[in-house]
């Protein structure tokens, strides 16, 4: 089963998220910060990872770094949800596999994240 990570400090939108990816057959883990969401994937190592990137501790950004900085994880597809950021992460191809700004529709979500398992370049 395709184990996604949902690293988000919005525990609603991390819900609901949960919920729609429940439904298309993912087994889904859940953090609330990128400190938590890198501690989860050391262990788990999910095939995507989707993070915001305003948390508390570690921001989606920094998640990505050091998710790419690590050998046994740096090929796992990060996919970001932003608000005001989309500009500037957008411009990290290096550590991000899509961009979604907020709000986004929750189909295009899991499409993308469907997407990113089926075509997986950094794995």
């Amino acid at each position: 089963m395709t184990l996604i990570l949902v690293v988000d400090d919005e525990l609603a939108l991390a819900d609901l998220l949960e919920d729609a990816l429940l439904d298309e057959g993912f087994e889904v883990l859940k953090a609330g910060d990128g400190l938590r969401g890198l501690r989860i994937a050391e262990v788990h190592k999910p095939d995507v990872v989707v993070t915001d990137f305003m948390m508390p501790v570690k921001t989606g950004l920094e998640l990505a770094e050091d998710l790419r900085s690590d050998p046994e994880l740096r090929a796992i597809p990060v996919i970001l949800m932003t608000g005001a950021q989309g500009g500037v992460a957008g411009k990290r191809t290096d550590l991000f596999r899509a961009v979604l700004n907020k709000p986004y529709k929750l189909e295009a979500m899991v499409d993308t994240i469907m997407h990113s398992c089926e075509q997986d370049p950094w794995r």
